[in-house]
């Protein structure tokens, strides 16, 4: 009776769901969804200046990483020998400088990025508990197919509004200095224009759906599958009431590294077909021709090409971002729903603390 009580300032139960977390074959299921922030839960406003704030010094740190990572998957003339030579060559012939290539025009994907977390928490609520796909499922596989496909979805939108900017920061990140082809973003944006007209700003654009989308799927999939384990698995007794953060951030390091692993091979396709200029070919031809070309040359270790660069950039980025996600949730908070969650992070970390005793 007390717990039906409360839905006046803590809204519906389906938000922060109090299932059994020990003593119960269900726990895992439950641990997926309990204290879960939803769309419904965060100040719009808050949510978005927040967010491109923390994001734009994220991606400050983690740009040099992917113009190594670029850079050693476009080349075709053996210029870079490895990562650290990557490093040392560019910086001693464009300086400092060098390693920024692009980062501006890469932080207008910030925004957009937003309507990325947006989509996805929108896709999250539609499809979590009491909805079809959960009663359908159950619980546990619910709680997966939920972040798979919502993750899934909203990178799809995502593609629609960023593969243009991609497009433009990729050509950027491989010009070299003293090779006659730098120039301005403006510059780079009327060349591919009058090259290709629109669908120049497009190339590549069905590799990047077919990696990203995927990759985002299982990325939140993984991180879901993970989360669970790590917080049924951690000595509560030692991370106290870290719980939640420290869970967050190891699941995220490990869906990071999954999701690199096995998606590599499309992400040098995509990163070829859209710095290299082409035309005649539709976008699957592109990208099956691609993938031959690629391993005709260099077999299949050339699909993993830039693994290195990416996979030191991915995992940790993954950590610190679902770090930073959660952090940017939690401030985001409306204000009438901040006591229901903490009074949720309380209730749980005492019942896993009886457990533990027990």
């Amino acid at each position: 009776a007390k717990q039906r009580a409360a839905p006046g300032r803590a809204g519906p139960a389906r938000r922060f769901p109090h299932g059994p977390l020990v003593g119960c074959s269900c726990h895992w299921a439950s641990a997926m969804e309990t204290g879960s922030i939803r769309w419904e839960d965060l100040h719009p406003g808050r949510f978005f200046v927040f967010g491109t704030s923390l994001f734009l010094g994220l991606r400050g740190l983690l740009h040099p990483l992917f113009l190594i990572k670029t850079r050693l998957q476009a080349q075709t003339d053996g210029a870079y020998r490895g990562p650290v030579d990557a490093v040392r060559t560019i910086v001693r012939q464009e300086g400092v400088g060098g390693l920024y290539r692009g980062f501006w025009v890469s932080n207008v994907s910030l925004i957009l990025r937003q309507g990325y977390f947006l989509s996805y928490e929108f896709l999250r609520s539609s499809t979590g508990p009491g909805t079809p796909l959960y009663e359908t499922l159950g619980d546990t596989r619910g709680a997966l197919a939920s972040n798979f496909v919502s993750g899934c979805g909203a990178s799809v939108l995502m593609q629609f509004l960023s593969v243009p900017c991609e497009v433009v920061t990729q050509r950027l990140m491989v010009q070299r200095e003293g090779g006659g082809d730098v120039g301005s973003a403006v510059g780079m944006i009327r060349g591919i224009y009058r090259e290709s007209g629109l669908r120049g700003f497009y190339r590549g654009f069905a590799a990047s759906v077919l990696q990203y989308s995927p990759t985002s799927g299982l990325w939140w999939l993984s991180y879901t599958y993970y989360k669970a384990q790590v917080r049924s698995a951690l000595p509560v007794e030692v991370v106290g009431d870290s719980l939640e953060e420290v869970s967050s951030s190891l699941a995220g390091l490990m869906s990071g590294t999954t999701t690199v692993m096995l998606t590599n091979p499309l992400d040098t396709v995509r990163v070829r077909l859209q710095v290299q200029e082409r035309s005649g070919s539709s976008a699957t031809n592109g990208i099956v021709s691609e993938l031959r070309s690629v391993v005709a040359a260099e077999g299949v270790r050339g699909l993993y090409r830039g693994l290195a660069p990416r996979l030191f950039a991915v995992a940790p980025a993954s950590l610190v971002m679902i770090s930073v996600y959660d952090t940017i949730k939690r401030l985001s908070l409306k204000e009438d729903r901040k006591e229901a969650y903490y009074a949720e992070r309380r209730e749980r970390l005492r019942r896993l603390r009886e457990g533990a005793r027990a």
